[in-house]
């Protein structure tokens, strides 16, 4: 209730009420499905579909997971760590502006915000098979809920007109801040793709809806770094076992990584990963920059030459 500027002192079931979070029957309060996602810790508990699942991939195919996560807090919760997530696996950069930096994300940060956001709230919550899923290519974001277009929306209207699916759930989620404006999600994903000058967003609706992202490193603007990261891959099929490969992957995808977060990707033992990276140093295939605490590991010198 603190992120809707509800008074602590209110009386609680009287507001909950109010906002259609219980219904109450002889005298007894009952979450109502709305309720238990926006005011309980774990919604799994009652609603076992209500998770969102992000995976990343290693090739533009559905195999080879880099990284999996599955969140199961509360809907609030739920939304930061999967744009975390999406985070930990996209190209971040930097611009800076009268002395104050700003992280650039290679798909604006509003844009994935509005869709993942979209994907959590219009959702359909008695389809007990599927969940909230963001699958993460090396040429696309794709971010999809189990649902199609809302129940009597003809497919010529999409983006026009708002019709939430779950109205109760909608407007908790913007008395919270989490949605700007009712109705504007869709149009504010197109205009700050567009903004960035990256491809038109693509979207999917059927027994599904989803978002699709094009990834800047396959357009032209990022043809320049693709054409690097591809180079140094080739790298890998040189008298590298299957683990060393992992690592090395990762290490070329992500400089600047830290060997816990590299053990946490590949879920490996630290000490095992230890191992594994000091053979590719020795290899100088990656080196160690920075100091112990905060340093993180690179492309090294040799994979370099080879390309």
């Amino acid at each position: 209730m603190k992120l809707s500027g509800i008074s602590p002192d209110a009386e609680r079931n009287a507001v909950l009420q109010s906002l259609g979070a219980i219904k109450i029957q002889d005298g007894i309060p009952f979450f109502t499905n709305a309720g238990l996602l926006v005011f309980t810790e774990s919604p799994v508990m009652f609603l076992h579909q209500a998770y969102v699942s992000c995976v990343a991939f290693r090739s533009p195919e559905k195999v080879d997971i880099v990284d999996r996560k599955d969140f199961q807090s509360d809907l609030f919760s739920n939304i930061e760590n999967a744009l975390s997530f999406v985070e930990r696996h996209i190209n971040v950069g930097a611009k800076i502006e009268n002395t104050i930096r700003e992280d650039v994300w290679e798909i604006p940060k509003v844009a994935l915000r509005e869709a993942i956001v979209n994907a959590v709230v219009h959702r359909d919550y008695l389809e007990t098979g599927a969940r909230v899923v963001i699958e993460i290519y090396p040429d696309k974001i794709l971010v999809s809920n189990p649902g199609g277009l809302p129940k009597g929306m003809p497919s010529k209207d999409f983006g026009k007109y708002s019709l939430a699916r779950n109205a109760i759930l909608a407007n908790r989620m913007q008395r919270a801040g989490f949605i700007e404006k009712l109705g504007t999600g869709i149009t504010r994903i197109i205009q700050e793709v567009e903004k960035a000058g990256l491809p038109e967003v693509v979207f999917h609706y059927n027994y599904f809806f989803a978002v699709e992202f094009a990834r800047q490193k396959s357009s032209k603007k990022g043809s320049e770094k693709k054409t690097i990261v591809e180079g140094l891959n080739e790298g890998l099929n040189e008298g590298l076992n299957e683990g060393l490969k992992s690592v090395l992957s990762i290490v070329i995808e992500h400089p600047g990584i830290q060997a816990k977060r590299i053990s946490e990707i590949l879920n490996r033992p630290l000490k095992t990963m230890e191992s594994q990276i000091k053979a590719l140093r020795n290899k100088e295939l990656i080196e160690h920059r920075g100091s112990k605490k905060t340093g993180g590991y690179w492309p090294g010198k040799e994979l370099l030459k080879k390309n």
